[in-house]
């Protein structure tokens, strides 16, 4: 049963046609890049440059903990994160006791596929320096997961050392979308606009084939990518894909994991709503029984 705040949340978004001006042609860029007062309240950070990109370390309380994760947001590939996935990533760090790696990647028009993959690259090369004592995740929302899984399979080909797991919320995960029941998902999904996401899904590929793993990770060998789970809604327009990578076909070396939350939107995990809480209590308990930690 869907909470009243998420109803009203969901009421709110279709009365004043939320999915219409939801496009990348103009997106956010912040004069100066800060991170949210809140965080500095709640945990120690870190930050750093790579590729004259922002990089946070945020820290729990607990300093002795190994879990760290790689967390990349979603905006389509072109809007830098909001606040909510600051605050998110807020509730998930002092829930899971883990550090987390908060990725500011390459955004389109100014980048593409090649320039985001190679500067999470980098992070997540420099962390293994770091703290090579650390049990690594990937994380991301929406393109972020889609951005979390393209590196993950990265990672595998140059064998490095691979994340533990991977978490993925709302991923975007095949950028031509063109599975026969996206029409019908789209029609329910109040916050992403169709024609748009074609768009930026061509800027972001930059030349690229569309099925190009790197862009849509869905094509892309899934193999020996270690435990994956995804969380998406009934009601937003990537479902059909996560349901298309979810029920795939035993995979080696690969175990995916899904979740569907009925009657949800895209990207609910970072929306104020008691939805969003489940989820990422869901997600911590994956987190720690992948890394058999009690």
């Amino acid at each position: 049963m869907i909470s009243k705040k998420a109803k009203a949340v969901y009421k709110a978004l279709e009365m004043i046609n939320f999915k219409s001006q939801m496009n990348f042609d103009n997106p956010r860029r912040a004069k100066i890049r800060r991170i949210p007062l809140l965080l500095n309240f709640e945990n120690e950070i870190e930050h750093f440059k790579i590729m004259d990109r922002d990089v946070y370390n945020l820290y729990p309380d607990d300093f002795r903990t190994k879990k760290h994760v790689m967390f990349f947001h979603g905006g389509g590939y072109a809007n830098e994160a909001s606040i909510n996935h600051y605050v998110m990533i807020s509730k998930f760090i002092n829930m899971a006791h883990c550090v987390i790696t908060f990725v500011e990647y390459p955004l389109v028009p100014e980048s593409d596929v090649l320039q985001a993959l190679d500067m999470a690259l980098i992070a997540y090369k420099e962390q293994l320096s770091r703290f090579p004592e650390h049990q690594f995740t990937f994380m991301g929302d929406s393109a972020g997961g889609g951005l979390a899984l393209a590196l993950a399979m990265q990672v595998r080909d140059l064998e490095m050392r691979a994340p533990e797991k991977l978490i993925l919320f709302s991923p975007w995960l095949d950028v031509t979308m063109t599975h026969p029941d996206i029409p019908q998902a789209d029609a329910k999904d109040l916050i992403l606009n169709l024609e748009s996401l074609h768009e930026v899904g061509l800027k972001y590929a930059n030349g690229l084939p569309l099925e190009d793993y790197r862009v849509s990770p869905i094509y892309g060998d899934l193999s020996n990518l270690g435990e994956i789970l995804v969380f998406y809604g009934s009601d937003e327009v990537f479902r059909p894909d996560c349901e298309k990578f979810a029920n795939m076909d035993p995979i080696d070396g690969t175990s995916i994991t899904a979740i569907e939350y009925e009657m949800m939107q895209h990207d609910w995990v970072v929306m104020p709503i008691p939805e969003q809480q489940q989820a990422l209590r869901e997600a911590v308990d994956f987190l720690n029984e992948a890394l058999r930690i009690d």
